[in-house]
């Protein structure tokens, strides 16, 4: 595509824009809004995922890591 071309796609012409159905350059009107009860979940649910994976990630860890000091205490004392 050459520059021209590309620049004629990416130009904005306002008045073309506000003659659409989905007029970007103005608010949305009454008729234009959805509920937005679904969308909210789509944006907050990978937020939750990816909080309960990392509070998993930090349980194992630290599960690990007292089985280890458990293991050398007991190593310590000549019962292992």
């Amino acid at each position: 595509m050459s520059a021209s071309r590309l620049k004629r796609w990416w130009r904005l012409d306002e008045a073309e824009e506000r003659a659409t159905a989905d007029n970007p350059l103005e608010p949305l009107g009454r008729d234009q809004r959805r509920p937005g009860g679904p969308l909210l979940a789509l944006d907050v649910l990978p937020a939750l995922l990816g909080l309960f994976a990392s509070l998993t990630i930090y349980l194992v860890c630290r599960l690990l890591e007292l089985r280890v000091m458990a293991a050398r205490r007991l190593a310590r004392e000549g019962v292992l």
